[in-house]
């Protein structure tokens, strides 16, 4: 009987240690398989930089508790064809190169990226709408993309006129390389709502800023002194001018010396 009790005393014990480890790996498992929280992401413009297009660049923070690796669901408009450039960032702040997949649907592309920890960038250039001078630009971001805190950063360009942005920014700074940044806080993102921004100017000299903040900026060189006309350069006659007038002086001095030392001598007259 004992031995009975104890062979069913076994089996409660196994499934009751099976159903705990059960219980600590679920949610872990769930998290993995789950779509990651966003927490912060900042959507930076940036028009006529190093192109005749805008950069659009993805800055996405993840929630701190987030399982890594993560899978991040991004989506870009399918105008702007494949990424620029797919990464996320170490602990040290270094870009890292990401793998990532692309599935189109309708006017978008969906971008999930692999991403080893909380934080990733994803980088893209698309066209604007230009008449003449005039350049204007309007970005969407669609349904079903939730967002906890999302913000735009919109750098305008070195030669840019009559700059306006929609919805307009909280504050304007001016960053280390002489661009003017505008910025503002958007706020929570459910995944049935979107958000519409836009910014227009004009930009007469059709300059890029990065050509404009690369360019190197000219050093006055002293020019010769070169002689017109077979006239004969003063600054190299000079030394023979002042030679010349010394060996006059030394020469009129003797003389007066020479004079000064003679004795008068007598006169005879003749009867």
């Amino acid at each position: 009987k004992e031995m009975r009790v104890e062979m069913m005393k076994f089996p409660t014990f196994l499934v009751l240690s099976i159903l705990l480890i059960v219980s600590m790996i679920f949610p872990t498992l769930v998290n993995a398989q789950s779509e990651p929280k966003i927490a912060q992401m900042e959507i930076a413009f940036l028009p006529e930089y190093d192109r005749h297009a805008i950069l659009v660049i993805y800055r996405v923070q993840l929630a701190a508790d987030t399982f890594l690796p993560a899978q991040i669901r991004l989506p870009i408009p399918s105008a702007a064809g494949d990424p620029y450039a797919v990464a996320w960032i170490d602990e040290n702040g270094q870009l890292l190169v990401a793998d990532f997949t692309s599935e189109p649907q309708g006017d978008w592309q969906i971008i999930t990226l692999t991403s080893g920890g909380i934080s990733a960038q994803l980088e893209y250039y698309i066209d604007y709408a230009d008449s003449e001078t005039l350049r204007s630009f309007t970005f969407s971001w669609p349904e079903g993309f939730a967002i906890e805190e999302l913000s735009y950063e919109v750098q305008e360009p070195i030669t840019a006129e009559n700059f306006e942005v929609s919805p307009s920014p909280d504050r304007s700074i001016t960053g280390n390389d002489g661009l003017v940044y505008h910025l503002a806080d958007l706020g929570p993102v459910s995944t049935d709502s979107s958000i519409d921004l836009g910014f227009s100017y004009s930009n007469p000299s059709g300059q890029l800023s990065a050509d404009i903040i690369a360019a190197p900026v000219p050093v006055p060189q002293p020019s010769p002194v070169v002689g017109e006309g077979g006239t004969p350069d003063i600054y190299q006659i000079m030394p023979w001018l002042f030679g010349g007038l010394g060996v006059i002086l030394v020469a009129v001095g003797g003389y007066f010396y020479y004079q000064s030392r003679r004795k008068p001598g007598v006169v005879k007259r003749e009867r």
